[in-house]
């Protein structure tokens, strides 16, 4: 949540049932409902989107890939910026309590965890299904692609776990202030070397993505696909680069000695125009991601038929009949079995040759 400053007068604000007059009196409080409210609309539109396309997708029997990834990082989208709304309101109305921090730890959770879903389907399951459906990349990519959204993963949880320790000691009744600050320190690092790995490993995705794509054929790459492909890699990297950017600002801010009116304004306003953008880039790598997830290519298709034809259980089809068809107890009438010079049953094979069948007291050929 950006930091923001309107007349509710912060967490610890007595109760009322109606807005105070000052509520909302400033451009900056005015701006984060607005932000909220537009964001909250966004993500629900494309929820709504993401789950008809899974359901036509089933339909037609080929599943979007990566549908988990997709409808968990809208869910939490949603769910972060309803929270947002409600924070935002609340404080502004003057209706906190000293409990409302618990709002920005929920807040803090679900909007990393949006963002964290839509960055694990890009550098997995998108990568892997362009090498697939395009051109090949090396294995040991997409290998260390998946080995960096794991890191990435554990360094969100170690994130958010100190952020909500610091929230906790802060704010919280029984609050400790010297445990807050020690936090401060740590949570800097860390934070500085998730965003920083984001960036990175987005980066590596994007140009796998890239390589994959354009190494194909050229009349693989024709349609929707050809603009969505670097729309997906563009916004990726603008979402990540938007949070690390964002981020220094504000540990640079928090670190200054002086902090005056005019300079935390403009502080603030940096923020909502970090966030911004972090969340336009956000919203359009998930609506690019979805159209590439759920395409099909002519190649994929095709690889599809290839795995389909060579599987080693399939039964080949028969070669034309031959000879008078015979009564097999196994099989029924066999017009594979002709007669040989000995009158003994026999098979054609495959290269046209004959083999004699195994038989045993009843004369009954048995095929293995």
């Amino acid at each position: 949540m950006a930091p923001r400053r309107g007349g509710g007068g912060g967490y610890y604000s007595s109760s009322s049932i109606s807005c105070s007059s000052s509520a909302f009196e400033d451009e900056q409080s005015r701006v984060a409902i607005a932000f909220a409210a537009l964001w909250f609309v966004v993500a629900a539109v494309l929820f709504f989107v993401a789950t008809r396309r899974f359901g036509l997708n089933k339909k037609q029997g080929s599943p979007v890939v990566g549908s988990l990834f997709l409808g968990f990082s809208m869910f939490f989208a949603l769910g972060a910026h309803l929270t947002d709304i409600i924070v935002t309101a609340m404080t502004e109305c003057g209706n906190a309590t000293s409990h409302l921090y618990v709002g920005a730890i929920v807040y803090d959770w679900l909007d990393r965890a949006s963002q964290f879903f839509v960055t694990a389907l890009i550098m997995t399951t998108i990568c892997r299904k362009l090498q697939s459906d395009f051109a090949r990349v090396q294995p040991a990519i997409l290998t260390l692609q998946t080995v960096w959204v794991a890191l990435l993963g554990a360094l969100v949880v170690a994130l958010l776990s100190m952020s909500t320790a610091a929230y906790h000691y802060h704010f919280a009744d029984e609050g400790d202030y010297t445990k807050a600050y020690e936090l401060t320190y740590p949570i800097r690092g860390v934070q500085t070397t998730y965003c920083t790995l984001t960036v990175a490993g987005l980066l590596i995705a994007s140009a796998t993505m890239l390589k994959a794509f354009f190494s194909a054929p050229a009349y693989l790459r024709k349609g929707a696909i050809a603009t969505w492909v670097p729309i997906l890699a563009f916004s990726a990297l603008g979402y990540s680069a938007a949070s690390l950017g964002t981020y220094i600002r504000s540990a640079f801010f928090f670190s200054s000695v002086t902090m005056d009116s005019s300079a935390y304004t403009s502080f603030v306003h940096s923020q909502q125009a970090g966030n911004f953008l972090n969340w336009f880039f956000l919203f359009l790598a998930f609506y690019a991601a979805l159209k590439i997830a759920s395409y099909r290519s002519e190649s994929g298709a095709a690889n599809a038929a290839t795995r389909t034809s060579m599987n080693p259980t399939a039964v080949p089809p028969p070669p034309p009949p031959q000879g008078r068809p015979n009564y097999n107890l196994n099989h029924g009438y066999d017009s594979h079995l002709s007669y040989g010079a000995n009158g003994n049953q026999q098979s054609q094979n495959q290269f046209g040759g004959y083999q004699p069948n195994q038989t045993y007291g009843g004369n009954h050929p048995v095929r293995y």
